[in-house]
């Protein structure tokens, strides 16, 4: 009679950049001003391009529709990565992590057709 591996596996256990509660720390705050700097910058140049009439040109709205595409493109892994940082246990769902790529992705080639577009 055969033995069969009947186990299954729901996630993926992140093997990270330190084992030391500091530097996981130190990192957080790092990743945490980083993103937080992308959002704020990107959320600001839209509204700014929203509000102000001077900038309603075609630049102003392929660099709008950049900038909000940042933001989303930003927000696809940041916010699971931090809260990770701060985590006994660094896991993720499969289907979170699929998810996770699709969006990922999904606004990485959004980005790349606004720049190619861009230059037409």
């Amino acid at each position: 009679m055969t033995a069969e591996n009947c186990s299954v596996a729901a996630n993926f256990t992140f093997l990270g950049l330190s084992d030391r509660k500091h530097v996981q720390q130190g990192l957080f705050v790092l990743f945490m001003l980083v993103y937080g700097v992308t959002v704020v910058a990107s959320v600001g140049m839209t509204l700014l391009i929203k509000v102000d009439p001077r900038l309603h040109t075609p630049m102003y709205h392929f660099l709008s529709n950049l900038s909000s595409c940042d933001v989303c493109y930003s927000s696809a892994v940041s916010p699971k990565m931090l809260a990770d940082f701060l985590s006994e246990h660094k896991r993720i769902p499969f289907d979170l992590c699929a998810m996770q790529m699709y969006f990922w992705g999904t606004f990485a080639d959004v980005e790349s057709l606004i720049v190619g577009c861009h230059g037409l």
